[in-house]
């Protein structure tokens, strides 16, 4: 790696530090129990207010399904494509306006599911339409035209539970749907026709959440769809760990791998494979942090581990996993930032990490962390285990996932466990402490120390011992650092360390040798070509 490439890459690692890994660091803790929300209407342009699902493409368009069409959002406007009523196969246009799942598969296309008008698939680059609709004369079409839900597995297959015919599972390959039905006369079939979710897991086996209980669908071989084996969870009332009674309309395998189930009245289950029993989540009056309401839709777990669950009537719920319990966020008329209302049924989150929230009559909300995340990182006055300022200068990540803050007081290094600061502040009687309290840049080299520049010179930190060396300007020896306010610092592969400073140029110091070489903009008095 040349210098040069050296310096580029480690601006560009401050930038992604800062956006991608210091701000989820400090909304590691829950989000305060009052969050702002921004929201999206049909005012704005949307192009109806029930909104079931929303999904990101490739291109960072959000795709927004509604009760009457399918609504495209920039950042600024709305696009809608409604269905051509004198045209419906067109491929110009969406089949049915009710719009209740979206899929945006491996390959960028868009996975469209309707209430009654089949399954559509866009194609982003041209920006056409195909339509995938029952045909009673053809056992290999979609057994049904109205979608609840649709994945995606390992080998490229999608799979769709549909209101009335079951699970299907499409081949791209053969361009056939196989389908997964109740047959009473089996019991190794689907328990029930009406399917509200499907889920792929780890081994490319399917979950089904039905009309009465959850199906579980294991293969022997994967590829052959005709290996596979039922196992059918229903609701016991004798039976404290069975599922709870109700519709599935919403499966989640978590990132700790523990599988969540919704239910229509039944409240949030959490599946023990260990046991093989279901742990049960329901509103309890008495008990303020207890599930807010006991029909739920959906589920949905962000980028920082943390699910949220929208309900059909208590707003949105955040699961508390250190305490077992939910904290509420609700409509209130009086505020203009809470929720638009309490009845919703989907959770996004996009890539910039603003979450999306699906309402059933008042269009979108959205959500940015961010905006709560600076609040956080402020310092605390009088507080020892705080920030010890709020004017930061740098942020770095260092081989050991520890994060660093230079403020305008001192060195901070950030605990990701307890949430506080040990701070290295310069002492003018220890020569081994820091050596000012404006840091300005912060590097590390391959043996594990810490390089950093203040507005008193740069100084090595030995990680060990947790001493400084520092590297001041000395008049009377000219082979010493030539100007003490230090604004950069890099170090290269070779771990000489590159000082930028405020009027003497740069220097590039070896610690090997203890020698340092400066170098100077020279002043061109005319330019000639």
């Amino acid at each position: 790696m040349t210098r040069a490439c050296k310096i580029k890459k480690q601006f560009q690692q401050l930038c992604i530090v800062f956006f991608v890994f210091f701000i989820p660091i400090f909304a590691h803790a829950l989000p305060p129990k009052n969050i702002n929300f921004d929201r999206l209407s049909v005012e704005d342009g949307l192009s109806n207010p029930i909104v079931f699902d929303i999904a990101q493409d490739k291109v960072g368009f959000i795709w927004i399904a509604t009760n009457n069409g399918l609504s495209r959002y920039d950042g600024h406007k709305f696009t809608s494509y409604l269905p051509d009523a004198d045209n419906p196969n067109s491929e110009k246009t969406i089949s049915s306006g009710v719009i209740i799942k979206l899929l945006l598969d491996s390959r960028g296309l868009m996975w469209i599911g309707t209430a009654g008008g089949g399954l559509d698939c866009y194609n982003p680059e041209t920006a056409t339409f195909k339509h995938y609709t029952q045909d009673p004369d053809n056992p290999d079409s979609i057994s049904h035209n109205s979608i609840y839900d649709i994945k995606e597995d390992k080998l490229g297959r999608i799979w769709i539970a549909t209101l009335g015919g079951g699970i299907n599972c499409y081949d791209r390959e053969t361009g056939k749907f196989k389908r997964f039905q109740k047959n009473p006369k089996n019991k190794n079939s689907l328990g029930s026709d009406l399917a509200y979710s499907v889920l792929v897991d780890k081994n490319n086996n399917i979950w089904a959440g039905l009309a009465d209980g959850l199906d579980y669908l294991s293969f022997k071989d994967s590829k052959d769809l005709d290996s596979g084996e039922f196992r059918h969870y229903k609701h016991d009332p004798k039976v404290p760990g069975s599922i709870s009674a109700g519709i599935i309309p919403a499966l989640l395998f978590d990132s700790k791998g523990q599988l969540w189930t919704t239910s229509f009245g039944g409240g949030l289950n959490r599946y023990d494979a260990k046991t093989d029993q279901f742990f049960h989540y329901v509103h309890d009056p008495l008990v303020p942090e207890s599930l807010s309401y006991n029909d739920s839709v959906g589920i949905f777990e962000d980028s920082l581990g943390q699910l949220w669950i929208p309900t059909h009537g208590g707003g949105i719920d955040l699961y508390n996993r250190e305490k077992d319990n939910f904290i509420h966020y609700r409509h209130d008329a009086c505020n203009k930032s809470s929720l638009s209302f309490n009845t919703l049924i989907r959770t996004f989150e996009d890539r910039s990490g603003i979450l999306w929230f699906a309402t059933y009559s008042d269009g979108v909300n959205k959500y940015d962390r961010r905006k709560d995340w600076f609040e956080l990182i402020k310092s605390r006055t009088n507080d020892p285990r705080g920030l010890s300022d709020n004017d930061i200068h740098a942020i770095f990540e260092d081989s050991r996932k520890t994060i660093w803050i230079g403020t305008e007081k001192g060195l901070n290094r950030y605990n990701k466990d307890s949430g506080e600061y040990r701070h290295y502040i310069n002492d003018p009687a220890n020569s081994h402490s820091i050596s000012g309290n404006s840091i300005w840049s912060i590097d590390e080299d391959s043996k594990g120390n810490l390089w950093i520049a203040t507005n008193m010179g740069f100084c090595k930190m030995d990680r060990g011992s947790e001493e400084f060396t520092q590297f001041l300007h000395d008049p009377d020896n000219p082979n010493s650092l030539n100007e003490d306010r230090t604004w950069s610092l890099c170090v290269d592969d070779q771990d000489e360390v590159w000082i930028g400073t405020q009027a003497g140029g740069v220097n590039r110091f070896n610690p090997k040798t203890g020698k340092f070489k400066t170098y100077k903009i020279t002043v061109v008095s005319r330019l000639t070509f």
